[in-house]
Parts: C-alpha cells; sequence; structure tokens
C-alpha cells in the first residue's frame, strides 16, 4: 500500500506546531509576564515608608525593582518550558507516585530554581515588606523562611502533583488564554493562601530546631514573612497559571487550523496524527477533531477531496485514529489479563487438600489417564467483549479425576520449606544440616521478597502488579497510566463519529462512508475492552466516585460515538459486512436506547 505524498520537514505537522509555540511563548515572555514585572517592580518601589525618601529616589529604584521580579519569574518559566509534558507520569497510587516524583533529578533542579528566584524576589520586596533594615539576630530566620522554606513548599507541591503536564478538555480545542486565567484566579489565590499558612506553621519550628541561639523569630518577623511567602506563591502560581494558558490554546492559530500555515494543509496534518511526539500529536488530533465537528463544510472538503488528487489521504487518517484507538485498547486488555493472570495465581496456590485438584489446568503428574471436558468460553461473552487470542483462553480444561501416577500425598513434608536433599549436596564440603537449613531459609526468603516487591512479567508477558501498585492501587491513577494521552483517544471517537455522520450529506458516495464498518469495529472493541475496566470493582481498589476516571469516560464515549453511528446509518447497515460482535453490540445498545 502506497503511503502519503514524500514532504519537506518544513512542511511536517511538528514543525509548524513548533513555531506557533514559540510564538505564544514569545508573547507569553515580553508581553504578560514583562508588564506583570513593570507593575510589580513600581509597587514595590513606591511600598516604603512615607516620608523617608523622596519619591524621585524611589523611582530610581523602579528598574531595578522591575529587573529583580522579571529574572525571578524569567527562571520559573524558563524551567516550566524545558520540563513541559501532556502526559501522565505513569504511576498507580499516591504512594509511588510521592516517592517517584521526590527521588528524581527534577525536583533538585526546580528546587535549585525557586530558591534563586526566591532570592531575587526577597531583594526587590525587602525594603517594601521588612523595612530598610533586619536586626542581626532576626537575619537568619529570614535568610532560612524565604531562601529555603518558602521555595520548598512550592516545589513539594508542584512537583507530587505533576503541575508541569498541561490539561486539556475533552471535546475543547481551542481556550482563550485570559478567560483561562480568569477562571482559575479564585483557586489560585486559595492554594497560595493554604500554602502561606502552612509557612506560618512550619516557620517557627524550623527557627526552633535549626537556627543558632542568637537568632530568634519575632511575631512580627513571622507576619512580615508570611506577606513576602504570600508574594512569592502568587506570583509562582501566576507565572505557571500564565504558561499552562498561553501552551494549552489549542489548534487554532488566529483562528484558523494550524495546518492551514502549510501549502498542502491536509498532508501535514497527516504528518501530526503520526507523529511520536506527544504534544504535537495530541494537537493534530484536537485539529481532526475541530473540522469534524464544526459547521463550516469547508474545513472537511479537503479530506474528501484533496487538492492534490491524494487519495490516501483518507486511509491514512484512519489508520492512525484506528491505531490510536486500538493502542488503549490493548493496554487495558493486557493489563486486565494480567489482573485475571494473577488472581487465578493466588488461587492455585493456596493449600489443597486430598482430594482438591487444580480447575482450569493439570499438574504434570496427572498429565495422563484424565478424564476432561472442553468447554468454551466464548458463548458467555458480553456483546463488545474482545475475542480472546489465545487457545487456552478459548478452551478452558476441567480435570475430572488426578490420581493416576499421584504421589502418596501423606508421605510428603508439609512444610512451606523444602530443604536440600542429601543426595544433591557439595561434595567435598564441611557443610551441616543446621548450615544447610538457613541457607534455604535465606534462598526461600530471598525469593519471596523479589518477586513480591519487584515481580516480572508472566509466562504470556503480561506485566503484574508489584506490592506498592496492589496496595491501596488508585484505580483514576491506574486508569491515566494505562491511557497516558486520554485526550487523543477521545478527539479519535469524536472525529470518527462527526465525519461518519456528516459525510452522509456532504460526500454519501465517498471513501470516509465506506469505512463505517471498520470505525464500528474498533469501537465495539473499546466498548469491550474499557469496559472490563470500568466495572473493575476490587477491595484493595481505591475509588473517587465523584470524578470518574479517564477510561470510564472514554468508555461512555465510545459507547455514544457507536450509537449515534449506528442511528445515522440504520438502513445502510444492511448492506455492509458487520461481525457477529459488532452485531450483538449493537442491537444492545438499541434496546438499551428503548428502554
Amino acid at each position: 500500500m502506497r503511503t502519503n505524498v514524500p514532504l519537506s520537514s518544513r512542511y511536517s505537522y511538528h514543525a509548524v506546531f513548533s513555531d506557533v509555540c514559540k510564538t505564544r511563548f514569545n508573547h507569553l515572555v515580553t508581553r504578560l509576564l514583562l508588564s506583570v514585572s513593570l507593575a510589580l517592580g513600581l509597587i514595590l518601589a513606591l511600598s516604603g515608608a512615607p516620608g523617608r525618601e523622596k519619591m524621585v529616589k524611589k523611582l530610581v529604584l523602579w528598574p531595578a525593582k522591575t529587573l529583580m521580579c522579571y529574572l525571578a519569574v524569567l527562571l520559573v518559566v524558563v524551567t516550566r518550558k524545558n520540563y513541559l509534558h501532556v502526559n501522565s507520569p505513569g504511576y498507580s497510587s499516591i504512594v509511588t507516585q510521592i516517592y517517584g516524583q521526590l527521588c528524581s533529578l527534577k525536583f533538585g533542579v526546580y528546587l535549585g530554581i525557586y530558591c534563586v528566584s526566591n532570592i531575587c524576589i526577597a531583594a526587590a520586596a525587602r525594603d517594601a515588606i521588612y523595612g530598610p533594615s533586619l536586626r542581626s539576630q532576626h537575619l537568619f530566620a529570614y535568610r532560612l523562611t524565604n531562601w529555603a522554606l518558602v521555595p520548598a513548599l512550592y516545589v513539594v507541591q508542584h512537583v507530587v502533583f505533576d503541575l508541569d503536564k498541561l490539561m486539556f478538555q475533552y471535546g475543547s480545542q481551542h481556550q482563550h488564554p485570559q478567560r483561562y486565567i480568569g477562571s482559575k484566579l479564585k483557586n489560585m489565590l486559595t492554594k497560595c493562601l493554604v500554602l502561606t499558612f502552612g509557612t506560618i506553621f512550619i516557620s517557627p519550628l524550623c527557627t526552633v530546631y535549626l537556627t543558632p541561639k542568637s537568632s530568634t523569630m519575632s511575631f512580627g518577623l513571622l507576619w512580615k514573612s508570611a506577606v513576602a511567602a504570600m508574594l512569592s506563591y502568587t506570583l509562582w502560581d501566576f507565572v505557571n497559571l500564565a504558561f499552562s494558558a498561553y501552551l494549552s490554546i489549542g489548534c487554532l492559530h488566529k483562528g484558523k487550523p494550524i495546518s492551514s500555515l502549510s501549502s498542502t494543509p491536509m498532508e501535514t496534518l497527516a504528518t501530526g496524527l503520526a507523529s511520536k511526539k506527544p504534544f504535537t500529536k495530541l494537537t493534530a488530533f484536537q485539529e481532526l477533531s475541530f473540522r469534524a465537528t464544526s459547521p463550516d463544510m469547508q474545513l472537511r472538503l479537503p479530506i474528501y477531496h484533496t487538492r492534490y488528487k491524494n487519495v490516501y489521504i483518507w486511509p491514512s487518517i484512519l489508520k492512525e485514529c484506528l491505531a490510536t484507538i486500538n493502542e488503549t485498547n490493548v493496554s487495558v486488555a493486557v493489563f486486565m489479563k494480567g489482573l485475571e493472570h494473577q488472581e487465578e495465581t493466588y488461587r492455585k496456590t493456596k493449600p489443597l487438600g486430598k482430594s482438591e485438584f487444580l480447575e482450569d489446568g493439570f499438574t504434570q503428574e496427572g498429565l495422563f489417564g484424565n478424564d476432561f471436558v472442553i468447554t468454551t468460553s466464548s458463548q458467555s461473552r458480553i456483546p463488545g467483549t474482545p475475542e480472546p487470542h489465545d487457545s487456552h483462553l478459548t478452551h478452558r480444561i476441567k480435570v475430572k479425576n488426578n490420581n493416576v501416577f499421584a504421589k502418596n500425598h501423606s508421605l510428603q513434608f508439609s512444610s512451606p520449606f523444602q530443604f536440600s536433599n542429601a543426595a544433591n549436596n557439595r561434595i567435598l564440603t564441611h557443610q551441616t544440616t543446621i548450615t544447610n537449613v538457613f541457607c534455604d531459609c535465606v534462598k526461600k526468603i530471598k525469593e519471596a521478597f523479589i518477586s513480591f516487591f519487584f515481580p516480572v512479567q508472566n509466562a504470556d508477558s503480561t506485566p503484574q502488579l508489584s506490592s506498592f501498585e496492589l496496595w491501596r492501587i488508585s484505580k483514576k491513577m491506574q486508569a491515566e497510566k494505562l491511557a497516558p494521552l486520554p485526550v487523543c483517544h477521545a478527539e479519535c471517537a469524536v472525529s470518527l463519529m462527526a465525519l461518519l455522520i456528516k459525510s452522509l450529506k456532504e460526500d454519501p458516495k465517498g471513501a470516509v462512508v465506506s469505512s463505517v464498518g471498520e470505525v464500528l469495529k474498533i469501537l465495539e472493541r473499546s466498548v469491550g475492552s474499557l469496559g472490563a475496566f470500568a466495572e473493575w470493582n476490587d477491595s484493595q481498589v481505591r475509588k473517587d466516585l465523584s470524578v470518574p476516571d479517564v477510561i470510564t469516560i472514554l468508555y461512555d464515549l465510545s459507547i455514544n460515538a457507536f450509537l449515534e453511528v449506528v442511528l445515522n446509518y440504520n438502513e445502510l447497515l444492511n448492506d455492509v459486512y458487520l461481525d457477529d460482535d459488532v452485531v450483538k453490540l449493537s442491537k444492545w445498545v438499541l434496546e438499551i436506547c428503548n428502554e
């Protein structure tokens, strides 16, 4: 099969989108943050005690204070740019997330950058908040609070909760930066107040245990330190909020899709959908969804009829959409399969009586002379559940008799430690029986520790959960681990649904309409694999009923997209070959819809 028309690198979606991101970042740094620094520098310059200095001298300090404030915010925003990401970090519980985020190089870099930033802020605001001079016994407490404690508190919450990640709403392809900042100001001030109160409580304790006896923390110094901390927290959080607002504007540049900046927009968009860069890929799928759902038909005509008669545009788009959805489906299916395998392993390791035998398998001693019944599990499969890939998942063997060539269980030693046999002992050694027992005990404990804390993959390459993940595993975080870019999956489903529905009137005899069978098939697979996770309930799983996990959201979206396509294509589906699972799921969703 042919691929897309070869494109020059300057027409790739990643190159065009990178230029757009640079423009947005420059607007943030040279316009918004510079204006904020100028205003803050002027306020701090004029906030000195009245009557002590003339107004002219205060205005002379304005450029210096502005420069210090601008340097402080510039350090933060440049570091944030280097750690920019849109995918989830991949932790399954809050314990592993705290450990992984704090024990990282990023935490050390951020701590150093924010310490330098707060030194600049404290230097600019020292005269306005602390007055012209500080007493010698207050100097160490002042430095400890402003140079170490305040940056550490902010960096801990910023890194632990992964606030570097850009957040995008499902189905929203564009957001205005000023509106975004305005909607988040209340939450920003609330968080800064909480951090300030934390500083008020922690600062005296640090002063008591860390400062020398000659240094003290008075109530007045504590109050001034709280004001300085609130200033730093507010400035930092505003900078991070503004960065998120400008870098998550979306797929539009001056009201037009980003690919329209290229002379071959559809070919450029196809390179973005296939990009290995998560941010570029996400934005490309946002644009595809924008084109698919827009009331302007002109945005979809290049997909139906390309400028250069490239008939491989739609197949390329469809291929990337199916691959993206299938990637999430496979990830979730493999996880649920591994979870089921672990549960079966735990059941098999339970002690058995003399007449109890393994159900779903047989041991090597009972390989011959057994009566067994083969049952097909596919009959009990609910609509939408994906077919098993391996034969041992389809046919389940139940052992009826296992007495042939069986050992005499009454003669076996029932201890959990099977000590070394004398025939297998080392030759020409002076090891005693006690030494052998001790070595075997250590070996068993070591194997149990490694298998419990650092499990390897199963025989079928399905990953196991570690003990840290099994302990209070968060279903919401596990869902983000399995679907690190859920927005791409959501935009794929929305795009395919909208294009199929709108093409019935706009291009009824085109290639998009003829792809309805493939789209329904992949949506049926999504309903099956994602539905199993959405219904997963376990006593060890910590669930937040107020906020559904991303896989449950994708599951609901897949069902809705499947239903909309079925309802709109209704009679046309009679002339399309559909898999049995698609037909079963169609009947199921239609029955639910009729109820």
